[in-house]
């Protein structure tokens, strides 16, 4: 019993290693990587899947349907890469930081077809 109460406080006591805290943080990055990879299908099959609200942003960007859904392939490949294969941790970064880049460009597309929205909405109010 002593041994067992022992083993407890120390791990209660000791933080876990900063490797897992970090593997910890990245933990969706696999998820969202297939995310990416069934969106980017669906884009290679229906072109016309680009242009909802998700994906307005890398449109703005970039009007082509087709290379848009590689990029999502790609990019989701790469970060399910980066979760499930064993790599040094400046590997991993680099295969992720392409998903978080395109995360980023979503949300901004996103936000700007919002406030297009009701920049819209005050204009037709305004003008009644």
């Amino acid at each position: 019993m002593t041994y067992l109460r022992n083993r407890i406080e120390a791990l209660v006591s000791s933080p876990p290693p900063m490797r897992e805290i970090y593997r910890g943080l990245f933990a969706p990055v696999a998820l969202i990587g297939l995310i990416h990879i069934i969106g980017g299908t669906a884009v290679l099959f229906a072109p016309q899947a680009a242009y909802v609200s998700q994906l307005s942003g890398p449109m703005m960007l970039l009007p082509q349907p087709i290379a848009i859904a590689v990029g999502l392939i790609v990019v989701g490949v790469m970060a399910v890469a980066a979760r499930l294969l064993k790599m040094s941790e400046q590997m991993r970064v680099a295969l992720i930081a392409p998903q978080q880049i395109l995360l980023l460009v979503q949300f901004i597309g996103v936000s700007g077809c919002g406030m297009a929205w009701r920049l819209s909405r005050r204009l037709r109010s305004s003008s009644s």
